[in-house]
């Protein structure tokens, strides 16, 4: 065989493994980022930094949790807020810890409620399902 057509069938070769494998990455990142462990890391994440910002605010406030959390269960202590599916091992529910000031505590559940409110009353953080048109 030629030296040219050679090179010419490895080149083709070698491009049709690059789509292969681009195209393997792009199907996982996919279904990754569809997945309901993607979805209660980001919630857990975004109740842990709203507390954080809670705790920093003066006086009384309430804050609504902007997505629709109804496939999940959510339990906040005084120091962290685990996010879970109805069913699943206590092993493998999504933990994020938080550190509040002194006096200060933090409560609630919301079971596959729609819509979640943290509430600020003074010392107090506590967590509750609210409606759609709260603010």
């Amino acid at each position: 065989m030629d030296k040219k057509a050679a090179s010419m069938l490895l080149m083709i070769f070698e491009i049709i493994t690059v789509i292969l494998v681009v195209g393997m990455m792009i199907g996982v990142g996919r279904a990754y980022g569809k997945s309901t462990l993607t979805a209660k890391i980001v919630v857990a994440e975004d109740l842990r930094l709203m507390m954080d910002v809670l705790a920093a605010l003066p006086g009384q406030a309430v804050v609504k949790y902007p997505q629709n959390v109804s496939l999940f269960n959510v339990i906040l202590t005084p120091g962290a807020v685990a996010v879970f599916e109805e069913g699943e091992a206590e092993q493998i529910w999504v933990r994020r810890d938080f550190f509040l000031p002194d006096g200060y505590t933090a409560e609630g559940i919301a079971q596959k409620t729609a819509w979640l409110c943290l509430e600020k009353n003074q010392q107090r953080i506590t967590l509750r399902g609210c409606a759609a048109d709260e603010p």
